[in-house]
């Protein structure tokens, strides 16, 4: 592989096995390097769809180990690290019974994550790692905010500020989109917006409820 690359250091195929051995002697970081470059291939690549689903497994998976080790040394943090400025945003609850708007959960709080990640003022964590802290914790999810867990994941986190909300589609389509933060430590709600329409206006509910909070 090493003299292939010589050879031919752009092919895809040869820098997504070269990668594969790194992972095979337990150089995860150098992986991730080479399968950063997935986007520099073609599109009809098989290899690019390749690389892009070993970055992704990787990444989550360095997330959990990450997050087990901090959770063996949680009486050494300090709250002191946690910043406001810091966001943690939550899964949404789904308050309705139709399984097909279950995704939403996931999705909608990621474009809120996108939406707030803009703001320079903002360090908006990545999905992953909360969803390893919240694997972790096993977070209440008939809750927006549990009052003994939500502690522990800011701190853990380092996130002063938990984003989360709740959300529902009635069955003639209309859908209500409610999203607050809350002070990590304590628990206590810092705001509260919600917003409602058609499905058909989805997207600009979904901006919409981001300028309100923002606001």
């Amino acid at each position: 592989l090493q003299q292939a690359l010589v050879l031919n250091p752009e092919d895809p195929a040869i820098n997504f096995y070269h990668a594969l051995n790194l992972e095979f002697f337990n150089k995860p970081d150098e992986a991730i390097q080479i399968y950063n470059k997935y986007t520099t291939y073609p599109s009809e690549s098989p290899y690019r769809d390749l690389m892009e689903g070993r970055l992704i497994w990787l990444n989550r998976e360095q997330a959990y180990t990450e997050t087990k080790s901090l959770f063996a040394e949680e009486e050494n943090l300090s709250v002191m690290d946690v910043s406001d400025n810091t966001l943690a945003v939550f899964p949404l609850i789904y308050q309705g019974t139709d399984v097909n708007y279950v995704p939403l959960s996931r999705g909608f709080s990621e474009m809120v994550s996108i939406d707030l990640s803009k703001v320079k003022q903002f360090r908006v964590l990545e999905r992953v790692r909360i969803q390893a802290v919240l694997d972790e914790i096993k977070f209440s999810q008939t809750s927006l905010v549990d009052q003994s867990t939500a502690p522990r994941a800011g701190k853990i986190l380092k996130a002063g500020t938990i984003v989360s909300g709740d959300y529902d589609v009635t069955k003639n389509g209309y859908f209500r989109i409610n999203l607050g933060s809350w002070d990590s430590q304590t628990s206590m709600r810092k705001s509260w917006v919600n917003e409602s329409g058609s499905m058909d206006d989805f997207f600009r509910l979904q901006k919409a409820v981001v300028f309100a909070f923002l606001k």
